[in-house]
């Protein structure tokens, strides 16, 4: 992690310094990251590579704004939350997001080298999980997907979502609940 850290450090300064070159590189790095937290967030491939290229756009426009002691992991990851829960926003309450189209393209395109029944295990569990996600409000999504899904510690996720410790204990304890209470609509 130290090396990833210095190696994000030194493209950032490239970045700053004008070298395009040295942004790609941070991209292709952090690319499917984004991509999965925001298909995990949005349900949706399309809106998923949308918010993405949101998020990359944003970061290069404010990388001059990246603190010196902030981990680019960290703030990119905050920014795509924070993307993808404006995009949650817009959605009407009626629009339904089509989860199991989404995770079968999915699935295909990152394990194409799976078995079919491994394909089509991940494909079931994956619409459990999508399910899951769907039954909770947003702000206790995005604690839930760094704890459970990307199994971040409650201090990562602090820092993540800039939310107080004790908050994302607690929105993690009200998701869960949530899920034990409603899972007869999974």
């Amino acid at each position: 992690m130290k090396n990833s850290t210095n190696e994000d450090y030194l493209l950032i300064q490239e970045t700053l310094e004008g070298n395009k070159d040295a942004f790609g590189k941070l991209i292709d790095k952090y690319k499917n990251l984004v991509f999965n937290i925001s298909l995990k967030m949005l349900g949706n491939p399309t809106d998923a590579e949308d918010a993405a290229q949101e998020v990359f756009i944003q970061s290069y426009e404010h990388l001059r704004n990246l603190k010196v002691n902030e981990k680019f992991y960290s703030w990119i990851y905050s920014i795509t939350i924070n993307i993808c829960k404006n995009k949650l926003k817009k959605r009407t309450r009626t629009e339904t997001v089509e989860l199991d189209e989404t995770t079968e393209n999915y699935e295909q395109l990152q394990h194409h080298e799976d078995t079919e029944t491994e394909i089509f295990r991940k494909y079931e569990e994956n619409k459990m999980i999508n399910k899951i996600i769907e039954l909770l409000p947003v702000k206790y999504r995005i604690p839930f997907i760094l704890r459970y899904l990307e199994n971040r510690s409650y201090e990562e996720i602090s820092k993540i979502t800039k939310l107080p410790l004790g908050t994302v204990k607690t929105y993690l304890h009200r998701a869960l609940c949530i899920i034990v209470t409603k899972k007869d609509k999974i």
